[in-house]
């Protein structure tokens, strides 16, 4: 009728999405509001393991962002790229990818970069500033994410190179909000307050998005009890049991604006957000199947890719910071047509390539020191006719983040290596582990299976 207000989606596409959230969340999520039902709502993000979450309206900063900026491509370039859980015997299971994505974490930790700000009494100019720049952070990434900055690290960092991206639209969007060019590049590279804050807000959302995506408050108990056949999905469960509200670390940041500080006030909870992002970059951002999965990747890309961006049958920088996670593969398949078959001779059959290498994992991998020690390896691997390498690769140690700062019982204020050395030097130790050399090899006759239909050959390396 004339003068209704037309609701934009109906109740029940509502409680479809709300399902749907709850599911890859793990935690309650309220009934629509008035608002919502209406329409007057597009987004909802909740931050795991927290109470902080709720829809986003049309009158917020980030949907504004979200709708300016160029981040909609991000709904299909997932956070994790090819990773997937890896349980005890990989021979033994599909693997299944990690279905969320860049634009989840984005939002999310736009959101927690306000929830801090707002917190701290910050100025509503400074909130606006620094919840766009945490909307702008992960914009240049390219398809494959990690995977594909592998090939070429530098020309498709996603902090240097967020500009690229920006069309008049998003340019003249920032100027209306009074944010200058070199203000967001200040924030997403992590330099002034407001950049420390965003380091904090980004590590704050992977963290609770990846760790949430392995395991759920719901089934800890299940989880801890078939350590056997859950692996090292059972000690992140174990940590997690003992604070089922770590998500909830948001609220723990403190600004000291007079000094130009950032520091925590909850030892405790920091102890156990350091301790589950370092087994998250042990078992699984760094782990060795993760490494070599990539770099399978990386070794099948990179025949397709130039930094020539006139040449229009290469995968360029600036094409890779616009395409999403299929448009890559559709690009090579109809630039090459055998590289379908290519990617099912490597890695094994499909249903797609993406499923192929998410399915891949090395049959031997060994850790060196040094890159001596890996080509003395190498040597005595080729002298053996019944193997095959495929591929070596340097994994750099992460960032532990023990430098961050906390305040003590007394008030005094001292990073957290200094507070409790004890626990930062287990941090530090898994940090330090991960570090070297990886050399990956197979039998030449290893053969891997999609289905009981039969099995296949997989060569070494493209």
């Amino acid at each position: 009728m004339a003068g209704e207000i037309e609701p934009s989606r109906d109740l029940l596409e509502v409680q479809r999405r709300l399902l749907d959230l709850e599911s890859r969340h793990g935690n309650h999520i309220a009934e629509p509001s008035e608002e919502a039902l209406r329409g007057d709502s597009e987004i909802y993000i909740a931050l795991p393991m927290s109470e902080l979450g709720g829809w986003i309206y049309e009158k917020d900063d980030i949907y504004k962002a979200y709708m300016a900026l160029p981040v909609g491509r991000l709904h299909n370039v997932k956070q994790l790229s090819f990773l997937a859980y890896i349980g005890p015997s990989p021979e033994t299971q599909y693997l299944h990818e990690f279905t969320h994505t860049r634009i989840e974490h984005t939002l999310l930790a736009a959101r927690i970069m306000e929830a801090i700000l707002r917190r701290n009494g910050t100025p509503e100019q400074e909130v606006k500033l620094g919840t766009i720049a945490a909307m702008m952070h992960d914009q240049a990434t390219p398809a494959f994410g990690e995977a594909t900055k592998k090939i070429d690290k530098d020309n498709l960092d996603e902090e240097k190179h967020w500009a690229e991206v920006m069309d008049e639209e998003a340019w003249n969007y920032l100027a209306n909000e009074g944010i200058t060019a070199e203000q967001a590049d200040d924030i997403i590279n992590n330099r002034g307050l407001l950049g420390k804050v965003l380091d904090i807000a980004d590590r704050i959302s992977y963290v609770m998005l990846d760790a949430n995506q392995l395991i759920k408050i719901s089934n800890l108990d299940a989880i801890i009890s078939n350590a056997e056949q859950t692996g090292y999905r059972a000690e992140i469960a174990e940590l997690v049991r003992t604070d089922t509200n770590l998500g909830a670390i948001y609220k723990d940041v403190v600004i000291d604006w007079k000094n130009g500080e950032v520091y925590f006030r909850n030892a405790e909870r920091l102890s156990k957000f350091l301790e589950l992002r370092a087994l998250l970059n042990k078992n699984l951002y760094l782990h060795p199947i993760s490494q070599a999965r990539d770099l399978i990747v990386t070794q099948a890309l990179r025949p397709y890719y130039s930094t020539d961006e006139s040449d229009e049958t290469k995968l360029t920088p600036n094409k890779l910071r616009r395409m999403s996670d299929d448009d890559v593969m559709r690009f090579v398949s109809e630039h090459d047509s055998s590289f379908e078959q290519n990617v099912y001779k490597t890695v094994g059959p499909s249903f797609a390539p993406y499923f192929a290498f998410v399915n891949w994992y090395p049959q031997y991998w060994e850790r060196f020191t040094t890159l001596n020690a890996l080509e003395k390896k190498k040597e005595e691997l080729g002298s053996d006719g019944r193997l095959a390498i495929n591929g070596e690769t340097r994994v750099d140690r992460f960032k532990p983040a023990t430098e961050w700062k906390i305040m003590d019982d007394t008030g005094r204020r001292l990073s957290f290596r200094e507070y409790d050395p004890q626990c930062a030097g287990r941090i530090e130790r898994i940090a330090d582990a991960v570090e070297g050399y990886y050399l990956f090899w197979q039998d030449k006759d290893r053969r891997m299976e999609m289905d009981s239909s039969g099995s296949f050959d997989i060569p070494p390396q493209f």
